[in-house]
């Protein structure tokens, strides 16, 4: 066995940079027999680097910054030891400084960001509202996946991988397209939120608490905590929750700490607003699925209906099971599977 095969298949995250304009994206390093391949989290292969050409163009710590070229206009950075101990073995390992006229860009671009940084942090301190409102606006559709994939990352750095693909994962999917009326079903995945029973994260990404899944007592509770989650507005939520610094932090380098995702599920939770869960119970009515499993399972886990403000409750109108006794157990047990 060689010093290769003991690395091979070996994963880790890291921050690809593709040109000096782009903000650095989160996405997973594959360690393979002759390149590194970069892909998104949904398995998305995003680009190949020859590990003959990798060489290491800067290192903080346990962080190394690496490059195809000695310009360093596309770089890849790891704080993985274990990948880097292995790009080491077989890449040209050289420490090279960072070239001048990167420096002297950047000293230069600089100028700007701080100047409109300044103008923000003034009108933020008149308007608090004003961070989280931009910060959310400067998040396009087409964006919102990328950034759930990143959030989704660093949160499984913290919570641990997702549950894999199974048999219970495919009835669970089919439950979620069950209450997409246009056709297009969310992306659910399962992993563990430990007292959070569901989380929305942007672009239709749903996370959905193993112990939840576990204790649920019918498919129609299921389908209720992905009703409750699409009924929330995910970019808004994170940047009000982010803070204002977080939000200007978006604003110029299109990052964003994962810290109020980690904090979310840190500690107890807390139920949404009465106009969320009636907006919910409406699309399970809308889909024909019965509302009452979603209206006792919320009561289970700590929500007080508002008597000045009390939810409407209709009746159900599907005749057909969302899924089988069969597909339901496996379902309640993926990820035990």
């Amino acid at each position: 066995m060689t010093a290769l095969d003991n690395y091979l298949w070996l994963e880790a995250t890291g921050h690809w940079t593709e040109t000096p304009d782009t903000p650095p994206r989160e996405v997973i390093v594959s360690f393979r027999n002759t390149s590194l391949v970069l892909s998104d989290l949904s398995e998305n292969v995003l680009g190949h680097w020859a590990l003959a050409g990798v060489q290491a163009i800067d290192r903080t710590g346990d962080t190394t910054v690496y490059s195809m070229n000695s310009d360093g206009t596309e770089t890849l950075r790891i704080a993985d030891p274990e990948m880097n101990a292995a790009i080491a073995k077989v890449s040209l390992g050289e420490i090279l400084p960072e070239p001048t006229r990167i420096q002297k860009t950047r000293r230069l671009s600089l100028v700007g960001p701080l100047v409109a940084l300044l103008i923000i942090l003034i009108i933020a301190a008149v308007s608090p509202g004003l961070a989280p409102l931009l910060a959310t606006r400067m998040v396009p559709p087409a964006s919102e996946r990328e950034l759930g994939d990143r959030m989704l990352l660093a949160l499984m750095e913290s919570s641990g991988p997702i549950c894999p693909e199974t048999p219970g994962r495919r009835a669970l999917d089919s439950i979620g397209t069950s209450l997409a009326a246009n056709g297009e079903a969310p992306r659910i995945r399962v992993l563990d939120l430990k007292q959070t029973p569901v989380l929305a994260l942007p672009g239709d990404t749903i996370l959905m608490g193993s112990a939840t899944l576990k204790t649920a007592r019918a498919p129609e509770e299921a389908a209720g905590w992905i009703a409750l989650a699409r009924a929330t507005d995910p970019v808004a939520d994170m940047m009000h929750d982010a803070g204002t610094l977080q939000n200007l932090r978006y604003v110029f380098t299109g990052n964003i700490s994962p810290r109020p995702l980690e904090s979310q599920i840190a500690g107890d939770w807390e139920p949404p607003t009465t106009a969320v869960i009636q907006q919910a119970l409406n699309s399970l009515h809308d889909a024909g699925i019965d509302q009452r499993p979603l209206y006792d399972a919320l009561i289970r886990y700590g929500w007080q209906p508002d008597p000045e403000n009390p939810v409407v409750m209709q009746e159900n109108t599907r005749s057909e099971r969302l899924v089988t006794d069969q597909e339901w157990d496996a379902v309640r047990a993926i990820c035990s599977e």
